[in-house]
């Protein structure tokens, strides 16, 4: 028989006396249903697993019964999208960002107290895991094929639209929960590790290669929770384009004068010849 779970706190301590379930560990009731109710148990424990197709399949069933369901809404997408190639990359992070709004706007709606915190933090967990671990698959694979990106331009556009679609999708989430729950203080915690502890180590990699309007909503964004961080990444760009005209101006300096060295070499040959 299948283990059954929880589906308020995931705890799998549950009681069942006939058709009816009762969670010791929160004290949540409900009727067993052997239909939907196992495609519960099988989806989660097969994406537990990183069965993400068995997972998949089943969340897929869970909507034709329940569409308005946020955790099969979510799932069954994240399921398809989180193992993509590495050609894939931008276009599964920016499908599992599209499904943000739909999947927060029900449970806004539908899910209170531990049910909604939970729901959240799963969601949390899982999409910055995925938006960060795509985003160094990208950046491994340009690094390990740096020439082959510099002679490709199909290639160095995957990584430009890698990074535009990974901190996008921080991004967002980010927003999703500060726009509909910024009155609650314990999101406050969530929110600092998204912008802090995520987003700026992807952003201060790949800054060069973003929109200047994901640049400029994360500086807005992220200034809230680290204060100085626009103006110490404005300063550090700042800095690097100095070092960079003055290696310019050095290395125009250098040619200058290996020019004239040269000239003053064949001028003294060419004396030196004619003595």
């Amino acid at each position: 028989m299948e283990q059954i779970r929880c589906a308020k706190c995931r705890s799998i301590d549950v009681v069942v006396d006939g058709k009816i379930c009762t969670c010791k560990s929160c004290g949540a009731k409900w009727i067993l249903d052997d239909g939907v109710s196992n495609l519960y148990i099988i989806a989660r424990r097969a994406k537990e697993n990183r069965d993400f197709k068995t997972a998949q399949m089943n969340y897929e069933a869970i909507l034709k019964e329940r569409p308005n369901d946020w955790e099969a809404l979510f799932y069954a997408l994240y399921c398809r999208e989180v193992e993509p190639k590495i050609k894939d990359i931008p276009v599964a992070l920016n499908r599992i960002n599209i499904c943000l709004h739909s999947v927060f706007d029900i449970i806004q709606k539908d899910l209170v107290g531990v049910e909604q915190e939970d729901a959240i933090y799963e969601i949390v967990e899982d999409v910055t895991s995925f938006a960060t671990g795509a985003y160094n698959s990208a950046h491994n694979f340009k690094w390990g094929n740096f020439e082959a990106t510099l002679m490709n331009n199909d290639l160095a556009q995957l990584y430009i639209d890698a990074s535009n679609a990974s901190v996008s999708l921080l991004l967002n989430l980010a927003i999703e929960i500060e726009d509909r729950f910024s009155n609650d203080a314990k999101y406050k915690n969530i929110l600092h590790d998204i912008y802090v502890d995520k987003l700026e180590k992807i952003f201060v990699q790949c800054r060069a290669y973003l929109d200047a309007a994901i640049i400029s909503t994360v500086y807005a964004r992220v200034d809230k929770y680290d204060p100085q961080f626009s103006t110490n990444d404005k300063n550090h760009v700042a800095e690097k384009k100095k070092e960079f005209e003055k290696g310019q101006k050095r290395g125009g300096l250098l040619l200058a004068v290996t020019v004239v060295l040269a000239v003053l070499a064949v001028v003294i040959w060419v004396v030196a010849k004619n003595i």
